[in-house]
This record gives structure tokens, sequence and C-alpha cells, in this order.
């Protein structure tokens, strides 16, 4: 996730409201846009991303493959890469290093469009190494060219990538992991043969469609005694420009399907939720949550499996969030913190130390995670009280980034009797929160759980200093208030 400057922002009120009711499409899925970008940056003809809102990371992308001279232009929520005239686009290399950031599908896309380039380009990556190896393993069974700088062996400098034509191979993944797929398939293109990949079990229906619907011949079959499939990309590939309609973003689904379960009088219906690992598991947390929700299948355009979901408002359960699962909803952390207080019974939150660094890097891609760790929880954290004392032995610090911290004080502020720990906190549930003003501190995260729980609060909620959040969640934020039925105050 790309860092933002810290900002300060006017006051922000949020009025009272008793339901989301309505329709909503969700944005397209950001690490899919990314994969999307780099195999238009490939195709020949015009490629055309549908409702690819604006976003940091998005921004990022677009303007390192200016850089290696791949435009991008924006037509509303349609993102265009690509010429008319039917040639797919020149790669150039560029003085200056492309920097991926902290996004381990950022760096992914990019040396898997530069693998096949006839010249070296650099990247910068800030992440540990041991977090893109898997990634740089795979390239390097296809023999990709990366020069690496061993200097620091703590932060990744790729100083080239690119310079040789990839070759066939085969690469066998430990976990399902689309930025390896995608950085493989992406070098793939320029390989003359088969590109090969196993992995242990089926995963989701991402990166494989985008490939096909550009008129690459992937092949997918399971592997005969063995827990496992096997996917083949033939090589070379010239792909075509297409349309892609992707599926929803999975921070969003999550958002929008609680807070319409928390409003009494909701009934929300969201459309284009993907069928990914954490989208999948956000319909088993609001479920676990007690929240009431019909689904559907269905396909998008592009034949990308998605589910509409209807939420109805509900009598909602706090739950329990520890190790992975704390993990893959690192993010929406202090979200959750406010659901839970809200909800009948204690939340109880653990292993989210890296909250107390501020805004942290995405610490695990979102398709690593693969099993259910709420046990993570349990055997830290009894139910009988003991958490709580322990909590209370830690005094919140609201600053220096602490997004723990900050989340504590505006609980604490709202009326929550929250415990905090040194990796979580315990929030008392069953409050009706009452609307006063609270300072998000320029903590983007906050900001989206004050201004989206703050329609649950009696009278009016003020959120003071909600940062860069319009840009993170400004179409997540948009829909919320469009579906919103606010109460209406008494003159």
């Amino acid at each position: 996730m790309t860092q933002p400057s810290v900002q300060s922002f006017p006051e922000r009120p949020v009025p009272q409201a008793t339901a989301l009711t309505g329709e909503a499409t969700l944005p397209a899925n950001r690490d899919l846009t990314l994969v999307a970008l780099a195999l238009g940056a490939r195709c020949r003809g015009v490629t055309r991303i549908l409702r690819a809102v604006p976003h940091p990371d998005v921004n990022a992308f677009v303007e390192n493959l200016a850089r290696i001279g791949i435009q991008v232009s924006r037509e509303a929520d349609t993102l265009l890469v690509g010429t008319e005239n039917g040639e797919a686009p020149e790669l150039k290399s560029s003085e200056e290093p492309l920097d991926a950031g902290d996004s381990r599908i950022h760096f992914a896309c990019l040396a898997g469009l530069l693998a096949g380039a006839p010249f070296s380009q650099p990247v910068t990556c800030s992440i540990d190494r041991k977090i893109l190896r898997p990634v740089l393993d795979a390239l390097e069974a296809l023999d990709v060219r990366l020069q690496t700088d061993a200097n620091d062996p703590g932060v990744a400098l790729i100083v080239g990538i690119g310079g040789r034509r990839p070759k066939k191979g085969t690469v066998r993944l430990e976990s399902v992991d689309e930025a390896v797929k995608a950085a493989i398939f992406l070098a793939g293109l320029a390989v003359e043969g088969a590109t090969i990949c196993y992995q242990p079990g089926a995963g989701d229906e991402t990166v494989e469609p985008l490939f096909k619907s550009a008129g690459c011949l992937v092949e997918k079959e399971r592997v005969s005694d063995e827990e496992g499939y096997r996917l083949e990309l033939s090589g070379p590939s010239a792909p075509n420009g297409v349309e892609h309609d992707l599926p929803g973003d999975p921070d969003g689904a999550l958002y929008l399907i609680l807070t319409a379960a928390l409003l009494p009088k909701s009934e929300m219906i969201l459309t284009n939720v993907g069928v990914d690992w954490k989208s999948r598991r956000i319909v088993e947390v609001a479920r676990r949550m007690n929240a009431e929700l019909a689904v559907e299948r269905a396909r998008t355009t592009s034949r990308f499996p998605i589910r509409r979901i209807t939420v109805k408002g509900s009598e909602l359960r706090a739950t329990r969030f520890g190790a992975e699962l704390t993990q893959l909803f690192l993010n929406e952390i202090p979200f959750l913190s406010i659901i839970g207080a809200c909800a009948n019974g204690e939340a109880i939150i653990r292993d989210a130390i890296a909250l107390r660094n501020g805004w942290s890097p995405e610490l695990t891609d979102e398709n690593e995670t693969s099993q259910d760790t709420e046990s993570g929880a349990e055997n830290d954290v009894s139910p009988d009280g003991e958490a709580s004392s322990k909590a209370d032995s830690h005094e919140p610090d609201p600053g220096a980034g602490d997004t723990l911290a900050v989340t504590v004080t505006a609980l604490r502020d709202l009326g929550v009797k929250v415990g905090e720990m040194p990796d979580g906190l315990v929030v008392q549930g069953g409050y009706i929160l009452q609307g006063t003003t609270l300072d998000a501190r320029n903590e983007e995260r906050v900001a989206v759980a004050l201004l989206l729980a703050g329609m649950a609060a009696e009278g009016t909620t003020i959120v003071q200093n909600s940062g860069s959040v319009d840009d993170y969640y400004g179409p997540i934020l948009e829909i919320a208030d469009n579906l919103a039925q606010k109460r209406r105050v008494k003159a």
C-alpha cells in the first residue's frame, strides 16, 4: 500500500442513518487491475478495464508504466491501455528506477512485464526479500535475468530485470499465490513453449480468466493422485486488447456489508462481490457475526465468477480475530473494532502489533492466507475476563502513527469500554453509540471506520483530521452515502 502524505482536512459531519437500502456495484479489485494493466501493455490494440476507480496504488502503477513507454488514459471509471493501430506497445527503458513501493503484486506485475524486455530495467521495492522470494524464484525458473543488490539483505533492491528472453520452465508453488502466477504468466508471453505451474489447490479464478479473455491459451487441470492443479500457458503469445469486467475489491465488500448489517432497517444488494480468498472469508466472518445475508452466484461479462449479496439489518454478535485472520483484515481492524462495540458480546483482537507502526505495508498477500485462524485469538485470550485485565495494563499513546492507540481513543470518546494490549484490543459490545467529535489523527483506516460506523451513532458525528481518506476509500464512502437513509432531525 502506497503511504499517503499527512494532511489535515476540515471537519466531516456524519448524520445518523437508519439503513443502507438499494443496489450498488463494487469497484474493480485493485490487485487484478494492476495485472490487467500489465497484460494490456503486452496486448495488440486497446485494453479497457471497467470500474477501475482512482486509487494511490493504481495511480503509482500507471506512473511506472508511463516511464517505460506505456500510456494509460482514463474515461470516467474506465482505464484504457494500448494503441488503436492494433499493434502492441513498445517497452522503453527508463533512466530512473521504477518504484514498486511496498506492494508485492505491484512488483510481481512489473517484473513479469519486464522479463522479456530487450534491456535491463532497474526496479526498487521496499519489501523484505523473504516476502518477494517466491516471485523471484519463480522468475528464475524461467531463466529471467535478475540482477539484485546484495548489500542490504533486509530490503530488496532489484538492480535490473530483463535483458534476455525467458525460457520455458516449471514452477511449483507451496501455496496458491496469485502474485507469482501473474509474474510467470506475464513472463510466459515471451517464452517459446510452455510455462507450467503446479499449485496445491484449485485457487481463485482470478489471473487465469484475464489471460484467457485476451486470447491466451491457458489450460488448467487437476493432477491425478495429487491434491493439486497443473496450469499451462502456451507461448509465445500475442494477446489481444479486450474489455475486462473485473470482480469487486474485497475491502469495499467488508465495509459495506457490515455497515448495512449494523443499521437496523437495511436491505442492501451488493453486486460484483468476488470469490477470491479474502471475499469468501468476509462472507464467513459476517455470518459468524450473525449478519443476515443471501448470496447468489453470477459471472461478469468477462466470465469471472462473482456473487450478488443481499444484506439486511441484523443483531450482530462480537467475534474474535487473531493470527492469520488478523493479518488478512489488518487494515480493517479499526472498523471491525467499532463494529464490535455495537455487537453483542466481547470483541477480541490479537496479533495486530503491526498497527503500532502506523501506516504499514501489506504484510501478507491475501492469496497466501488459506486457513481459518481464529484459534490464534482463542489460544491467547480466555473468555473469562483474563484478556481484559491484561488489556487494562497498556495505556494508549495516540501519537506517532499508532493506529491501535488512535482507535482506542476514538472508541473511548464514543463511550465504549475498551481494553488495550500491546498487540490488540478487547472491546465490550452492546453499545448504542452517541454522536460526538472524533479525531482520526490523519489515520485513513481509522477515518473510514469512524465515517461509516458513525452512521449508527445517535445524533451527528464529527470526524476531524481524516487525512487522505477519500484517496483510498472515496468510492466506498460515496456508495454508503448514496444508499444511506438518513434520520431526519427534528426542528
